[in-house]
């Protein structure tokens, strides 16, 4: 069966084998590959799993043959190596764009309509006399490496991801993270506080920021418990990790429900 390799640039195919492009190598792949087919093969599937659980099982499976299809061979691999490389570069292209299109002036969408300067900060009542940070420039110090540790070992990678938000925009103890503020579901923009004011942006690309900086912090600290994880943590890890965010209605879900938390103004727990 032929593949085209632009039905896959949205993935990030090497994440899949807990490869990058700088440590490829086949020899690599190959061992990845007959773990990662060994706990996926319909084979293995559980008997009482349901038709959605067992869809996702084989598009899954499929992924992963397709993947080692392109990186095994040369030619694909160098063409999925290229092809990726404009993609991420037009969507740079796009993300300016968006930012001009969205652009707001001192805090005023462009029409007039929204002005932050008017807007008191939902749920944030007791924050008055707390320096807020910067968006983008949270403190993480409270997140050490036994945060991590207990994060990803004792929960599925789907629930550390959206706890990781949790963790770090609503911790009680850390009121100076509250730096996202949604007041309007049905209008297009968030703000995020930069510089001593609320600042709007674009929900399309708030959601985006903050599936990137989780899934790079989690990346990093998975890595760093690579010897201790076992195999099917790994899998499901690497699996997850490489999802399209673009194209995987799951992961926009899960996103989606991201942006509901800073509507409510408090984490899932207290909803």
């Amino acid at each position: 069966m032929s593949i085209s390799v632009n039905d896959y640039i949205k993935y990030d195919l090497y994440t899949i084998f807990l490869l990058t492009k700088e440590n490829f190598s086949l020899s690599l792949l190959r061992k990845a590959y007959q773990r990662q087919i060994l706990i996926y093969h319909p084979d293995k599937f559980e008997p009482n799993i349901s038709n959605d659980e067992k869809k996702e099982k084989y598009n899954t499976f499929n992924l992963i043959n397709s993947a080692y299809t392109i990186l095994s061979n040369d030619t694909l691999r160098n063409q999925y190596n290229e092809e990726k490389l404009k993609l991420i570069n037009s969507l740079k292209n796009t993300n300016k764009q968006l930012n001009k299109v969205g652009a707001l002036n001192n805090g005023q969408v462009n029409n007039g309509v929204i002005n932050t300067s008017t807007h008191t900060v939902n749920h944030m009542n007791n924050t008055t006399n707390i320096q807020i940070n910067n968006f983008g420039k949270e403190n993480l110090d409270y997140l050490d490496s036994e945060y991590f540790k207990d994060l990803i070992l004792n929960n599925h990678i789907e629930k550390a991801y959206m706890k990781l938000t949790e963790d770090i925009y609503f911790h009680k103890d850390h009121p100076e993270n509250k730096t996202i503020k949604i007041e309007n579901l049905n209008n297009k923009y968030a703000f995020v506080y930069k510089e001593g004011i609320w600042k709007g942006i674009l929900k399309y690309e708030l959601k985006e920021l903050l599936h990137n900086k989780n899934s790079q912090l989690l990346k990093v600290h998975c890595k760093k418990l690579r010897n201790i994880l076992d195999t099917a943590k790994k899998n499901s890890i690497s699996v997850f990790l490489a999802r399209d965010y673009d194209g995987d209605p799951h992961l926009k879900d899960m996103n989606d429900r991201m942006v509901l938390l800073f509507y409510e103004g408090k984490p899932k727990s207290e909803i």
